[in-house]
């Protein structure tokens, strides 16, 4: 069900909020235009000489009309008003993230690494203002984002724990603690890939003098 939900949009920020402000000129414009042509078909009047209004006059200009006057007049101040909207901007925008792939991010020295020889390559500029911003970080344990490597060092059997082995968290609560961790392992301890398991106490038939030696039997052979 939850991959059924809509696909988010992956337009920058920055595209967003352009749009945003494009629909809101738009609507300045609107609104302009609509008070201007209501104020032309309300005042116009053959009183005002200086418009010189007479009888055969255009329905634009036409008093006996206003309805036609008004409508007439909205289309002319759209018309006159549409510099408002700032059209060009999208394509100054994209020259502008066109150079800052092209000069800035593909030619920066600091992204270079000199290892593999391998200068920044910008495949598209539409991100260019979200390099370096972090919304969300997801972790897991199944491989997905990290290495799916597990290693055999320890292990539980009885309630007693063995394994000379250091887990993560044991290294994290010593360093938080101000102490410093050694792991000593056996010169012929067992050291093979996902296996670093060693405990003198299971090793090398050793389970067998264990207090619960048939529980350290099934265990190991799991």
């Amino acid at each position: 069900m939850m991959n059924a939900n809509d696909v988010p949009s992956k337009r920058s920020t920055l595209e967003r909020k352009l749009d945003k402000l494009i629909l809101t000129l738009f609507g300045v414009l609107f609104t302009m235009c609509l008070i201007g042509a209501i104020g032309s078909g309300v005042f116009i009047d053959r009183k005002y000489y200086y418009l010189a209004l007479g009888k055969s006059v255009d329905n634009q200009f036409d008093p006996d009309n206003r309805f036609v006057v008004a409508i007439l007049t909205m289309f002319t101040l759209i018309t006159l008003y549409s510099t408002i909207i700032p059209i060009s901007l999208y394509v100054s925008i994209e020259m502008v993230k066109f150079i800052q792939c092209a000069q800035f991010i593909n030619k920066d020295l600091h992204m270079y690494h000199s290892e593999t020889n391998t200068p920044a390559l910008a495949r598209t500029s539409n991100l260019n203002e979200e390099l370096g911003q972090v919304e969300y970080i997801f972790s897991d344990k199944t491989g997905t984002l990290t290495r799916n490597l597990m290693e055999f060092f320890k292990c539980s059997i009885g309630g007693e724990v063995y394994g000379t082995g250091v887990t993560e968290i044991e290294k994290g609560i010593a360093q938080r603690n101000g102490l410093r961790v050694e792991v000593r392992n056996a010169a012929d301890a067992v050291h093979e890939k996902g296996f670093n398991f060693d405990d003198a106490r299971l090793m090398r038939g050793a389970w067998r003098n264990e207090p619960n030696p048939d529980t350290c039997k099934v265990d190991c052979l799991i």
